[in-house]
């Protein structure tokens, strides 16, 4: 594997875009913040809300059936195709699994790079 290089380019953040967690006495508060990780695309395992994509097979069963009926005549028919392979009942089923698949592996990837000793 590459070696992964962290880098950090400051900008200004409101107090909104932080997320108080905890303190350890009164002059050291712990915040979060999410961050995004450039060039990687992973599955979701939530759909907006908290939504799992495994409760929505069958509706994503009906939009490959629509597609497979003529809906949407302005997607092009390669893409098209493409959608109907894999819209079926397991739609949301394979993208959570994969999903959750692909966060135990970068999970790994940090626990490797960010923190080495602490392996065994």
């Amino acid at each position: 594997m590459p070696k992964t290089k962290i880098s950090w380019q400051p900008r200004s953040y409101s107090i909104g875009d932080y997320r108080y967690s905890r303190i350890t006495d009164g002059d050291t508060p712990f915040i979060e913040v999410s961050i995004r990780m450039l060039s990687i695309e992973a599955p979701e395992v939530h759909y907006p809300g908290e939504t799992k994509p495994y409760k929505h097979d069958e509706k994503l069963k009906e939009l490959g059936e629509r597609f497979k009926n003529g809906a949407f005549p302005k997607i092009p028919d390669k893409l098209r195709k493409y959608l109907i392979d894999r819209l079926d009942g397991q739609s949301g089923t394979r993208q959570y699994t994969q999903g959750l698949w692909s966060s135990d592996h970068f999970l790994e990837m940090i626990e490797k790079e960010l923190f080495p000793r602490n392996r065994a």
